[in-house]
């Protein structure tokens, strides 16, 4: 299966700099990771889960200078329904996530459809220390964008989301028209995106200076990165088994048996998969 392999897809764009900036720009990315805390639980090469991916991360050994982490939702719980008994665990996966994110040094995490699964009230106070973005977000308490320097470039990121229910939100285009109106050559435009790829479309045909797009939807993935106009869209497959790494090329990498050792989380996370394994109730049998 491709999505089974390290992929490396060579494509014309890449990152531009100027010529005096040496460092290269590595952007690391998520998104529709689901709650993805444990491996996927296949029967052949299970993938993906928060000990593999930090591991990754740290075997890299990335500059702070010269590197970005982002992610767009859906990321906290899976996109399927829960039932009542489920959510002990759920939380605690939720808790133990956005842990992992941070200890990524994410800079920036726009939400997604399962996100706040939960409820408005949960999602806040798990992702407190997260730098939730939300461009168009009507309500405070959310970053409307994130500015860092990394390599040489002034990085401006956006976020914005749509239809995810109990979340008022702005018109995308005007809210990102406030803030993208002015470019310099050293400015870096980034937006992560909740939306579906029609909708992206007809927003990225309106604000036509993003450089990159990182998308996260329930109903289309790309396998490959996506040119509209002059910016290119990313979007990893959902089930969080792989992660992205963009620099001038764009590089998917499985996050196999490879990356299987010990960390920080391991303890954690044999408590979150004991209270799945014992959250559904005990049916008696009858005679």
């Amino acid at each position: 299966m491709f999505n089974r392999i390290i992929t490396l897809v060579t494509i014309a764009v890449g990152l531009s700099f100027c010529a005096q900036a040496e460092q290269s720009l590595n952007l690391i990315y998520t998104n529709d990771m689901e709650g993805s805390v444990a491996t996927c639980g296949c029967a052949v090469d299970p993938g993906g889960g928060i000990v593999r991916r930090i591991n990754w991360y740290q075997q890299n050994n990335f500059s702070p200078t010269d590197t970005i982490y982002i992610n767009a939702g859906s990321t906290l719980f899976p996109g399927s329904d829960s039932m009542d008994y489920e959510a002990e665990y759920l939380k605690l996966g939720a808790s133990i996530m956005t842990e992992s994110l941070t200890s990524m040094n994410i800079d920036a995490y726009t939400p997604g459809a399962y996100d706040l699964k939960m409820g408005k009230d949960f999602f806040k106070s798990t992702t407190k220390k997260l730098p939730v973005l939300i461009t168009n977000a009507k309500e405070k308490g959310f970053l409307k964008e994130v500015k860092i320097i990394r390599a040489g470039r002034n990085i401006k990121i956006f976020g914005i989301v749509t239809g995810i229910k109990d979340l008022a939100t702005t018109d995308a285009v005007e809210a990102l028209k406030k803030l993208t109106s002015k470019k310099d050559k050293k400015d870096y435009f980034i937006l992560l995106a909740d939306t579906n790829m029609q909708q992206l479309t007809k927003i990225l045909k309106k604000i036509t200076n993003i450089d990159v797009v990182l998308s996260s939807s329930i109903e289309e993935q790309l396998t490959t990165p996506l040119q509209v106009g002059k910016t290119t869209v990313l979007r990893l497959l959902k089930g969080g088994d792989s992660i992205g790494l963009y620099k001038k090329e764009n590089n998917v990498v499985f996050l196999g048996s490879s990356y299987n050792k010990d960390n920080e989380f391991t303890d954690r996370i044999k408590k979150y998969e004991g209270l799945q394994n014992t959250a559904a109730p005990k049916v008696k049998a009858e005679f």
